[in-house]
């Protein structure tokens, strides 16, 4: 049986976020889908929103920011959260308005996942 929700995750890296899918399909039934750069990513978006993009910093085709960007012009329900390098408060500066959940570190694990899972449960995306 498939997942009526998915998560969609965006990095260029196949790899990238392999312990944070593994986490995050252990807690909560949704399907992974996974794209290349960003406008697969809008692509997929704009066809069924996911519960959440996780975005990485850089794509081979935009940033990460410009991409959770263009998403919530798209859909402003879409959840995101966005690999960076950026400081707390670069970061709380540059994302600010675009509804982003959660920072994620250049190397997101699995208490990364955790987190994200808490915040989705925190707005009522998934049942707690």
């Amino acid at each position: 049986m498939m997942a009526s929700q998915y998560i969609l995750l965006v990095s260029s890296d196949r790899n990238r976020f392999a312990a944070i899918a593994g986490a995050l399909a252990s807690r909560i039934d949704v399907e992974l889908q996974a794209a290349a750069n960003g406008d697969d990513a809008l692509e997929t978006v704009t066809q069924a929103p996911p519960l959440l993009a996780v975005i990485d910093e850089d794509l081979p085709d935009t940033d990460g920011l410009s991409l959770a960007r263009r998403m919530t012009q798209a859909n402003p329900l879409v959840n995101t959260v966005l690999v960076s390098s950026l400081s707390p408060e670069e970061f709380h500066e540059a994302s600010e308005g675009l509804g982003v959940l959660l920072q994620l570190p250049v190397q997101p694990g699995e208490e990364d996942a955790r987190a994200i899972v808490a915040a989705l449960e925190n707005i009522h995306a998934i049942p707690v």
